[in-house]
């Protein structure tokens, strides 16, 4: 009877083994200040969530960054078109180190996210003339070795900026639902160091 007492911490042992990916998903939404979520712009021109010098995150998942072997990032903004014409819009992510702290825009098509900004992704579309048509744009981002490497670079210092700014052509409102950082590692690999 005393053996059937250490069963459970044996297959829970045996269950995390070095093949073992653990999957961490944070929510960015909260990091965001409440009143830069949302908004309306009622003329043609840029708007930036929250700000040009985006936001500061601070990853606090200890040695777990040392063993990350890729990430994503989702970015959903929801759109209503305000005005009585067609009204293009887009919405473009961008990821820098905390060191950038006046503007994360200003970067151009910078691939070395570890000392300027760079393009996270991006993406458009055209809201039909008339007051609340509305729709979505996300905005999805692998991170890995091969896909945007330097970008997950930075990830792994556990700290960056991130900011999305909306180009629109007309007036709107924006909601921004969905800021999802989802992170993966193999944590038994600690164990090896």
């Amino acid at each position: 009877m005393m053996r059937l007492r250490y069963l459970p911490l044996l297959l829970l042992a045996t269950a995390c083994s070095a093949h073992t990916l653990t999957t961490i998903k944070t929510d960015l939404v909260p990091f965001i200040p409440q009143g830069s979520r949302s908004g309306e712009t009622n003329t043609p021109g840029t708007q930036y969530v929250p700000s040009q010098a985006g936001q500061a995150i601070q990853l606090n998942l200890g040695d777990a960054l040392k063993v990350l072997e890729g990430a994503r990032i989702k970015i959903r903004v929801k759109l209503e078109n305000t005005s009585s014409v067609d009204n293009t819009v887009s919405a473009v992510a961008r990821i820098a180190p905390v060191s950038d702290s006046s503007n994360i825009f200003d970067g151009g098509n910078n691939t070395d996210c570890q000392t300027n900004d760079c393009l996270l992704g991006q993406g458009s579309l055209t809201l039909p003339a008339g007051s609340n048509n509305a729709d979505t744009i996300e905005i999805d981002v692998p991170l890995t070795p091969t896909a945007n490497p330097s970008a997950l670079a930075l990830l792994k210092s556990g700290q960056f900026r991130i900011g999305l700014s909306l180009q629109v052509s007309g007036s709107l409102r924006y909601t921004l639902e969905q800021g999802q950082l989802t992170v993966q590692a193999r944590l038994f690999q600690l164990l090896n160091r």
